[in-house]
C-alpha cells in the first residue's frame, strides 16, 4: 500500500487505501469505516502514521483515545485490530441490543410507580425490575470474557441514558460484572452520579453494588471520593455518599468505615431533605447492626441535631431489631 502522494491511485483504490488506513487506526472493522472513509480528505490519512497516538499505539506504549488510558503491548492479542474493543462502535452497538430488549420487554399500560415517586427526570418504562435482573444476568453470562475496560464503556452509555431503566440496568450489570467493577474508577463513579437523579437511581448504583473488600483495599481513594461526595453542591451526590457506605458497614466491622460513616452523618444531619434524612436514617439503623452501642450514644448526645425521622426510625431499630418496631431476630 502505498502513501506517496504522488502515486498513481484509481478510484477504487484509494477507497480501499483509505479504509485500510482508517481501519489500521482506529481497530475498527464494522461496515462504518469504508463509508465514513469516502469523506476524509486522502492527505489527511497519509499523516495517520506520523500521528504520535498510531506511533506508541505501534510501539505497545499508553495511548489514550475517547477519555480512556489504553495500554497496547506489542504483539500482544490485545495490539491486533480485531481484538481491540475500548474506544470503539462495538459496546455502543451492544448498548443499543439492550435498549431495545428493555423496550421491547416494556407494557404498555403506564407504571405505578412513575418519575414523581422515583424522584428521576429521565422517561420511565413499564419494565420490573425482575426483567432488568434477568436481562443483566444474560448479558454478563454471555460476555463473561469481555474487557472489563469495555463493560465499564456499555455502563457508560447506559448511565447517560434517555430512560430510568436504562440507568437502573447499567447499575445491575455492574453489580453482576466483578471485574468490571473492581476496575472503575472513582472519578468514573462521579461521573456516573452526575447522570442519576433521585433516590431510585442513586441508590441503584450505591446501595450494595460496590462491596467493602473493595473499598478497604482503595481506602484512601475511596475515602476522599465519599468525603467529596459529601460536600456537593449536587444533592444526588451526597446522598450518595451516605448509601454507598450502607452495605459496607452492615457486613463489615471496620473502624474505618463506622468513623467515616458517623463523619459523614455528622455533615449532613442539619439537612431537611428528605433525600437525605432518609439516607442518615438508614446508615445509621446499618450501623447499628455492629456498633449497636456507639449508635446509642451517637443518639444521645446529637438527637437535636439529626433529623426526626433519623432518630424514631434508629431508636425503633435499637429497641426491636427491625425498622418498622415488629421483632425480629437480631443477625
Amino acid at each position: 500500500m502505498s502513501l506517496d502522494p504522488s502515486a498513481p491511485l484509481g478510484a477504487h483504490e484509494v477507497a480501499r487505501t483509505k479504509r485500510d488506513l482508517l481501519r489500521d487506526y482506529f481497530g475498527t472493522l464494522t461496515p462504518e469505516v469504508p463509508v465514513f472513509s469516502l469523506f476524509v480528505p486522502f492527505s489527511a490519512l497519509q499523516r495517520i502514521p506520523k500521528n504520535p497516538l498510531f506511533q506508541r499505539r505501534e510501539r505497545g506504549e499508553t495511548g489514550r483515545r475517547n477519555g480512556l488510558k489504553i495500554r497496547f503491548p506489542k504483539g500482544s492479542a490485545g495490539s491486533t485490530p480485531a481484538a481491540r474493543t475500548i474506544g470503539e462502535p462495538l459496546m455502543d452497538k451492544e448498548r443499543t441490543k439492550l435498549v431495545n430488549a428493555i423496550r421491547a420487554a416494556a407494557r404498555p399500560a403506564p407504571r405505578k410507580q412513575g418519575a414523581a415517586y422515583l424522584g428521576t427526570v429521565s422517561r420511565t418504562l413499564n419494565v420490573s425490575t425482575a426483567e432488568l435482573r434477568a436481562q443483566a444476568r444474560e448479558w454478563v453470562r454471555a460476555n463473561e470474557d469481555a474487557p472489563a475496560a469495555d463493560v465499564l464503556r456499555l455502563c457508560d452509555g447506559l448511565f447517560a441514558g434517555k430512560t430510568h431503566q436504562e440507568k437502573a440496568l447499567g447499575a445491575i450489570i455492574l453489580s453482576y460484572a466483578h471485574a468490571a467493577r473492581r476496575a472503575a474508577s472513582q472519578k468514573r463513579i462521579e461521573d456516573w452520579l452526575d447522570d442519576l437523579h433521585g433516590w431510585a437511581e442513586v441508590d441503584a448504583l450505591c446501595s450494595n453494588v460496590f462491596q467493602y473488600e473493595e473499598m478497604l483495599s482503595d481506602w484512601g481513594n475511596w475515602k476522599a471520593l465519599l468525603n467529596r461526595l459529601s460536600r456537593d453542591a449536587n444533592i444526588n451526590k451526597r446522598r450518595a455518599s451516605l448509601v454507598l457506605l450502607t452495605g459496607p458497614v452492615r457486613y463489615s466491622g471496620d473502624a474505618r468505615l463506622s468513623a467515616l460513616a458517623f463523619a459523614l452523618v455528622g455533615r449532613l444531619r442539619s439537612e431537611r431533605d428528605i433525600l437525605i434524612t432518609k439516607a442518615v436514617s438508614w446508615l445509621l439503623r446499618n450501623l447499628t447492626l455492629r456498633h449497636e452501642g456507639e449508635v446509642a450514644a451517637y443518639l444521645e448526645a446529637n438527637e437535636a441535631k439529626l433529623p426526626r425521622v433519623a432518630v424514631r426510625e434508629t431508636l425503633r431499630k435499637l429497641r426491636t431489631g427491625t425498622k418498622s418496631g415488629k421483632s425480629a431476630r437480631r443477625r
